[in-house]
């Protein structure tokens, strides 16, 4: 939970800059050069740091990052000014989320920015591997959390190996991925559903059990369609759902009277490590186990191991 402000938010990006492992968030407002860190507990409630805590930028900024500039394990901070006259900034992490109060300057063509990225434009990871799902593909082409993807679909120029998972990509996405990295290693995958148990533990069936049989899902994916699939393709009906966002962290009561809307309810391994089986109060929740299996997997270890070399 964040205290309101009078301020209008106009940036805010996530990241653990403290080096608790939860995510903080800095915020940029309009009309003002100040910036504000707001520190997760870890409870998912934040404390604002103040004016202050973060050195003041230049003028107002048009958009933020966080990435680690200088390789030392910490998150660092990028501003990019909204006007063209005053440039972008960086300010290094000391590691513990306090920020040295001298900056580094970019060129003034790098202000005036509504949105950007930082990348590693220089290849210097030694592989990048970029995997896609193919039902959901570029999805609406943006990056988290307004779309699917992790980076901009732009850095697909420096991926080495690309993977599609239970593909193919939508014919518009495929084409714009042969022409952005025509010379990547391509590979494919495929979900196999290995195994349903229950959620408190106890004697796993296989999948097929569910073929014909109205089930409810639990999720907190960012794309809970390919649960869906899943369960479809194994016969199950879906009747039901309880769908959060990704990464949501549950509560007694997102499971309460499920028992009412279907007589099986089936989640994903991600989500079972954050429900106590007690919530479900009494209905049927299973876990479905679900592998990646790659299609032709030498090649794929092969390639990588070329490219490390």
């Amino acid at each position: 939970m964040l205290a309101t402000r009078s301020e209008s938010t106009t940036r805010v990006v996530a990241g653990d800059i403290d080096g608790d492992r939860d995510s903080d968030l800095i915020v940029a407002m309009a009309g003002t050069p100040w910036l504000r860190a707001y520190i997760n507990n870890g409870r998912g409630s934040f404390t604002d740091a103040g004016v202050g805590a973060l050195p003041r930028a230049v003028a107002a900024a048009g958009d933020l990052d966080l990435g680690d500039l200088d390789r030392d394990g910490d998150l660092d901070l990028v501003a990019a000014a909204s006007s063209p006259l005053s440039g972008s900034f960086a300010w290094f992490n000391n590691g513990n989320g306090v920020f040295s109060a001298t900056w580094v300057r970019f060129p003034n063509w790098f202000g005036g920015c509504r949105e950007f990225a930082l990348l590693d434009i220089d290849n210097d990871r030694d592989v990048d591997i970029v995997a896609f799902d193919g039902g959901l593909g570029f999805g609406s082409g943006h990056v988290l959390p307004r779309g699917p993807l992790r980076e901009p679909a732009s850095a697909l120029i420096d991926a080495q190996l690309v993977g599609i998972v239970d593909g193919p990509l939508p014919p518009v996405d495929a084409a714009w991925l042969d022409r952005v990295s025509p010379s990547s290693t391509r590979f494919t995958a495929r979900r196999v559903p290995r195994e349903l148990r229950p959620l408190g533990g106890g004697q796993a069936l296989p999948p097929d059990v569910l073929g014909g049989v109205e089930v409810g899902m639990i999720a907190a994916l960012a794309s809970p369609s390919g649960l869906r699939r899943t369960l479809e393709a194994l016969g199950a009906n879906v009747v039901a759902e309880r769908l959060f966002r990704d990464h949501h962290r549950y509560r007694r009561r997102d499971l309460r009277g499920l028992a009412k809307q279907a007589p099986l309810w089936v989640t994903t391994e991600k989500d079972a490590v954050k429900l106590l089986p007690f919530w479900a109060a009494g209905a049927d929740v299973r876990v479905l186990r679900v592998d990646l299996e790659v299609s032709e997997p030498e090649r794929l270890l092969g390639a990588i191991d070329d490219r490390l070399r």
